[in-house]
């Protein structure tokens, strides 16, 4: 699945503290390189890179600062894997990421939230320490909660037709919930084809 690829991302992400963001060390993009991935579930087919219009620009700083009241600039942007783009808003005490998959399917993200819910709380260096699902959001929702010395960074998954959109940063789960919305209303014209 597209989104196992993006399995270590998460945790990092849960583990990265803000100030270490700002300075512009961490990016989570750096740990995603290299990083081995589970081969329990067939992949989905590979499907074209998201154009720039899909990709970072379907939220704005402006409305992730509205919605989170943050200071974030133009996000940096890079492209993981074909169908995967990051977007990762860097502010004067604050990161937001925004990440998009293309040709996620209900199954594989299912088995991502199990594999992570299982991993939260199991020991005090754990990548999260708390997981549930969320409904009303998309299709299928979930969250982690991640604690660091900096902080507690949510970040909130999402799958809606075919694409699994996560966001995440350090903030209350209403702000995040409200944002994710207008995520999955601002990404419903992504064309996607059906993973296989």
């Amino acid at each position: 699945m597209a989104l196992r690829v993006r399995s270590l991302a998460v945790i990092a992400l849960l583990a990265l503290p803000a100030g270490l963001a700002a300075c512009g060390g961490g990016k989570p993009s750096a740990t995603r390189s290299g990083s081995p991935t589970p081969s329990s579930s067939p992949s989905a087919s590979p499907t074209p890179v998201p154009s720039p219009a899909i990709g970072c620009t379907i939220v704005t700083p402006d409305e992730i600062n509205a919605a989170l009241g943050t200071q974030v600039g133009l996000p940096d942007v890079s492209h993981n894997q074909p169908q995967e783009t990051d977007c990762v808003y860097n502010g004067p005490s604050q990161l937001v990421t925004v990440d998009i998959v293309v040709g996620e399917n209900a199954s594989g993200f299912a088995a991502d939230q199990q594999e992570f819910t299982a991993q939260c709380g199991t020991s005090a260096d754990a990548p999260c320490t708390a997981s549930a699902t969320v409904t009303g959001i998309g299709e299928q929702a979930y969250y982690l909660t991640g604690a660091s010395a900096d902080g507690t960074t949510l970040t909130l998954l999402a799958l809606q037709n075919n694409v699994s959109y996560l966001v995440s940063a350090q903030t209350a789960i209403g702000p995040l919930e409200a944002l994710m919305k207008q995520l999955l209303s601002q990404g419903a014209a992504i064309p996607v084809p059906s993973p296989s």
